[in-house]
């Protein structure tokens, strides 16, 4: 819990960009492909299209039926971003934040932590 309060300020700089890039892509779905396919003709109804194509469920093929170049391209340049870039930048916050009260934690160890290893070590 210590990690996830110190990496907040990195974590809420990426939520904002995830949430800049994410609007970005629900305009530009429902702007190509408004008109064609159902699941966004609607700005809301391309939010929520785009939040289930992270979690797996999309019909590729009526993106790509409808626009044969940028169905493709905006479908793969989305799932990159998302899945790629911006999950591994989180990881690499927390992972580095880990790392950093770990180290903090040797050099300046509290009462529990002391208690617990003078306990393991005598069993």
């Amino acid at each position: 819990t210590f990690t996830l309060a110190r990496a907040f300020p990195d974590i809420l700089i990426l939520f904002c960009i995830l949430i800049v890039i994410y609007l970005g892509y629900a305009f530009a779905f429902y702007l190509a492909f408004g008109v064609e396919v159902e699941r966004f003709n609607e700005i809301s109804q391309s939010l929520f299209s785009l939040f289930r194509l992270v979690l797996g469920d999309f019909d590729f093929l009526s993106l790509q039926k409808s626009n044969r170049i940028l169905g493709p391209i905006l479908f793969v340049t989305y799932v990159f971003l998302v899945y790629f870039v911006l999950l591994n930048m989180f990881l690499a916050i927390i992972t580095r934040t880990y790392d950093v009260v770990c180290d903090e934690l040797e050099q300046h160890p509290d009462e529990l932590s002391t208690v617990l290893r003078t306990q393991l070590k005598h069993g």
